[in-house]
């Protein structure tokens, strides 16, 4: 497990029984600190990576849990690579986001 903070945002990685490169770990950061800019009430965001051992192609797991006062969003994506999963994974958090932040508005 890997605990970075980005910009107020305590972002931990978990990758059991892999080792995720450093491209990978940095495009994950990079679209955290998107979200964080986009709503800056996140306090902490928990990223899990894993691999589903089946005969599909599409095997690569990718979790989030997004936490901010008082709500926690949740978003799991199953793709062929980590990339497109994370990519699916967050822009469903990011909708999630937008949903709360509209709501909250009224």
């Amino acid at each position: 497990m890997k605990t970075i903070d980005i910009n107020a945002i305590q972002v931990n990685i978990e990758s059991p029984g892999l080792i995720i490169n450093d491209n990978l770990r940095s495009t994950l950061i990079a679209q955290i600190e998107k979200l964080g800019k986009f709503y800056s009430q996140i306090t902490k965001c928990e990223l899990i990576l894993s691999v589903e051992k089946n005969d599909k192609q599409n095997n690569c797991i990718a979790e989030a849990r997004i936490f901010i006062p008082g709500k926690m969003f949740f978003s799991q994506s199953q793709e062929s690579d980590f990339y497109k999963a994370a990519d699916e994974m967050l822009d469903e958090l990011r909708a999630q986001l937008l949903r709360y932040k509209e709501k909250t508005k009224d």
